[in-house]
C-alpha cells in the first residue's frame, strides 16, 4: 500500500493525511523510515514552538492554560539555561508521543486534535516535568508538595518542617485534605498558606485575580466537606 511521508498543510486535508501517516508508522515499527520522519519531524516542530513560546514570555502559561500545571516564575539565569531545558522537554515529549501516542496507539484522530497540536501538548507537559527539575537544581530547597508544585509554601504560615518524616507526613495530611482539586487549585492553596495576597499570587501563577478568587472559593468549599473526615480518619487510627 502506497502512503505519503508528509505532513499537508491544507486544514482540510490534515487529519486524514495524519491517519494515513500514523497507520503507515504503526504497520512498519519503530525502525522505518517512516518513523524517523516522523520523529524527527514533530521534534522540530515541538522544539521550535516551545523556544517561540519562551521567547515571547508565553510559555508558563500556555502549561497552565493547557495542562492546568502552575509553574513558578524562573530565576534570574533563565535565559542561560532555557534552550537546554526546552531541547530535553522537546525530545522526551516526542519520545513519549511517538510511543504511547503513535506505535501504542492512543493519537485518537476523532477528538479533533492534528498529529502535530497533539505533540505539542505532550511537550508541554514534558516541560513542565523539566521545569520542576531546573528549578530544584537551582534552589536546591526541600519543597512541602514535593514536585507537582515547586514553590516554597508554608503551612498555617509556619515554617517547613525540618524532619523530613514530619515534612512527609504535612504532605500526606494534605493530598488527602486537598483530593479531588488539581495541580493549579493546590499551587494556589500553597500560595494563600504562605501568606500570599491573591494579586501576588496571580501575577506568580500568570493567571488573573478573578481565576485565583474562583479557585480559592472552591478550594474552600471542598474543606469544609473534607476537614471534617480527615479529622475523623485521624482520630480512629
Amino acid at each position: 500500500m502506497a502512503f505519503s511521508t508528509t505532513f499537508p498543510d491544507d486544514d482540510s486535508h490534515r487529519l486524514q493525511g495524519d491517519i494515513e501517516l500514523v497507520r503507515a508508522v504503526r504497520a512498519t515499527g519503530p525502525d522505518s523510515t517512516a518513523f524517523r520522519y516522523m520523529d524527527e519531524t514533530l521534534f522540530d516542530y515541538v522544539m521550535g514552538t516551545l523556544m517561540n513560546l519562551n521567547a515571547t514570555q508565553t510559555l508558563r502559561r500556555e502549561v497552565r492554560r493547557q495542562c492546568r500545571i502552575p509553574l513558578p516564575s524562573p530565576p534570574r539565569d533563565w535565559g542561560d539555561h532555557s534552550r537546554r531545558v526546552i531541547f530535553f522537554s522537546a525530545r522526551t515529549g516526542v519520545d513519549r508521543f511517538m510511543d504511547s501516542y503513535v506505535i501504542g496507539g492512543k493519537w485518537d484522530h476523532r477528538k479533533g486534535a492534528s498529529v502535530k497540536t497533539s505533540a505539542v501538548r505532550r511537550g508541554l507537559y514534558s516541560f513542565a516535568d523539566e521545569y520542576r527539575i531546573y528549578l530544584r537544581e537551582e534552589t536546591g530547597k526541600e519543597l512541602l508538595f514535593g514536585d507537582p508544585v515547586t514553590l516554597p509554601v508554608q503551612v498555617s504560615r509556619t515554617p517547613l518542617a525540618a524532619d523530613p518524616a514530619v515534612l512527609a507526613s504535612q504532605r500526606d495530611f494534605l493530598n488527602r485534605l486537598l483530593v479531588g482539586h488539581d495541580e493549579f487549585a493546590v499551587a494556589i492553596f500553597g500560595c494563600v498558606m504562605s501568606g500570599m495576597k491573591h494579586a501576588e499570587i496571580a501575577d506568580e501563577l500568570d493567571t488573573d485575580v478573578e481565576t485565583v478568587d474562583r479557585e480559592w472559593r472552591s478550594i474552600k468549599n471542598n474543606l469544609k466537606k473534607r476537614l471534617g473526615k480527615v479529622t475523623a480518619d485521624d482520630s480512629s487510627e
